[in-house]
């Protein structure tokens, strides 16, 4: 009896555990897993502590929450828009929600690199 009891409840505890993602986790190199349609390469994402950077442009000074397992980052984009992209962390992957260009939403998959490889591609 005391052995289904512990089953149940790591099949309850379970996703959460393995789906919950930290903060910390996103810190770090990550290089796009396809090619932009807009340059023809990979891009690379340079997430730190309170700044995130797209490729070659320069550091957008931003700030990083949690909601419902998901993180959240908020920044000011061109012309003092207000922009929240949203961050999930599966399998050693990050999946990048943003708002498109013409309305909407896209999505963008990264896989971790380190910081040699990051060098490289910025080039």
């Amino acid at each position: 009896m005391r052995s289904i009891f512990i089953a149940v409840l790591i099949f309850i505890f379970m996703p959460s555990i393995v789906f919950a993602s930290s903060m910390s986790d996103m810190f770090g190199f990550w290089i796009s897993e396809i090619a932009l349609p807009s340059t023809g390469k990979k891009e690379v994402l340079i997430i730190n502590q309170d700044s995130f950077q797209e490729g070659k442009q320069p550091p957008i000074e931003c700030e990083f929450h949690k909601d419902d397992g998901d993180i959240i980052i908020d920044f000011t984009g061109p012309f003092g828009v207000k922009l929240k992209y949203i961050v999930t962390i599966k399998d050693k992957k990050l999946f990048l929600d943003f708002p498109s260009a013409v309305g909407g939403r896209s999505q963008r998959s990264y896989t971790r690199i380190n910081e040699e490889e990051a060098r490289q591609y910025l080039k």
